[in-house]
């Protein structure tokens, strides 16, 4: 394979997991790169009990590596940290994600361990704290992940199962994704089946819409969640973001969750946000709930990556 393939492949493949990364070997068909990134925040949360804090957002590297094994296949592995605190405030690190796998411009992408599924992709929001967080009951990662991905630019899908999850007791789900892209417009269907830790089964289904005008994006999603039991939620979203320049971004969006045993829940967010490069970003946000016990939340935060 040539390296500008390669290079090209290992891109596309992980655009997910950052984007960006330090190369720390490129040559004779393989490439190894490093990539972290940490997120530190001040926030007062909706909760108006919890009050304001400092928090860590996030804090992960990891290492990802492609070699060459014919003119269109890659054989590919991802080992990366994350890092973890406690209720005694104990720092620590954490295996994030180590998974192998192939992957083939012509046929697409498979691999097998510690991951994400398909379902963990699902979301139309440009918010960084206050976004939905609502809109499925889907078991989205495990050690025993199975997960291929195809994308041809103008359609692209997946579908991943988790063998046994949850420290092999048994849990098992599966979902899948179809979307389209064309003339600005983005459709994408999600659908998940998965068993729950308390018993019984949830099905998620997501329908997501985006359409770009030059600097503007706007989206809309609705969602149906059944759960064994009759809790069954409905969703709709809508947001959009704008481009001001290549600097700034705006962001807004709202949702609203109608529960069969509760009652319906309003939420909305709005940012902003200044990169001072493509690795360096900085932001304000605030959000909020109609949910009792709540309040206005906001917060301000620094992300680097690499």
């Amino acid at each position: 394979m040539k390296k500008t393939i390669l290079a090209t492949m290992l891109t596309s493949l992980f655009a997910a997991t950052t984007a960006h990364s330090a190369t720390m070997h490129d040559a004779d068909g393989i490439i190894v790169e490093l990539y972290g990134d940490v997120e530190v925040q001040a926030i007062n949360t909706t909760d108006e009990d919890e009050g304001k804090k400092i928090q860590l957002d996030e804090a992960n590297f990891g290492v990802k590596t492609a070699y060459d094994i014919t003119d269109d296949v890659a054989a590919i592995g991802v080992i990366s940290f994350e890092s973890i605190t406690d209720n005694d405030n104990d720092n620590g690190a954490t295996l994030d994600d180590a998974y192998v796998g192939f992957s083939s411009g012509k046929y697409g992408t498979i691999t097998v361990g510690k991951q994400v599924t398909i379902f963990d992709d699902a979301g139309i929001g440009g918010d960084y704290q206050f976004g939905f967080n609502d809109f499925y009951e889907q078991t989205t990662s495990s050690e025993q992940v199975i997960k291929y991905t195809v994308d041809k630019g103008n359609y692209y899908g997946g579908i991943a199962y988790i063998v046994n999850g949850q420290d092999d007791d048994g849990l098992r789900a599966i979902d899948g994704k179809l979307g389209v892209r064309f003339s600005g417009v983005d459709l994408t269907v999600f659908y998940g089946e998965s068993d729950l830790a308390a018993g019984g089964e949830t099905k998620n289904l997501n329908l997501e819409a985006r359409y770009t005008i030059d600097k503007l994006t706007l989206a809309a999603a609705y969602a149906t969640t059944e759960m064994d039991g009759g809790n069954d939620i409905d969703s709709l979203g809508l947001a959009a973001t704008y481009q001001v320049n290549s600097k700034v971004q705006l962001a807004v969006g709202y949702a609203n969750f109608d529960e069969d045993n509760g009652d319906d829940e309003n939420q909305y967010y709005a940012n902003a946000s200044y990169a001072f490069s493509s690795n360096v970003t900085t932001y304000f946000e605030i959000g909020g709930t109609d949910e009792d016990n709540t309040e206005l939340g906001y917060v301000a935060g620094m992300a680097i990556s690499f």
